[in-house]
């Protein structure tokens, strides 16, 4: 069961990656709250076998995202320590 549903989860995130690599954000070139949505299940897939940070592309958007200033002020205020993804 765990293997089948990391598999799952693993190719949902190459989905996700193939996408990216063509569109800057979700949205195309616009950033929208399902760019945090992501930014949050990429944060939770830190702890797989085989993370979202692994992939060049989920690990560049992800750092974008984090790169925000609100995505960075919330990270202070709630003390979020890194490593972030």
């Amino acid at each position: 069961m765990r293997a089948a549903t990391a598999a799952r989860i693993a190719a949902t995130y190459g989905r996700l990656a193939q996408h990216l690599a063509d569109n800057r954000w979700l949205l195309g070139d616009r950033f929208s709250a399902a760019d945090l949505y992501l930014f949050m299940f990429i944060r939770w897939g830190r702890v797989l076998p085989n993370p979202p940070r692994n992939s060049d592309v989920l690990r560049r958007y992800a750092e974008a995202v984090a790169a925000r200033p609100a995505v960075v002020k919330t990270f202070e205020v709630e003390g979020v320590p890194a490593p972030f993804f």
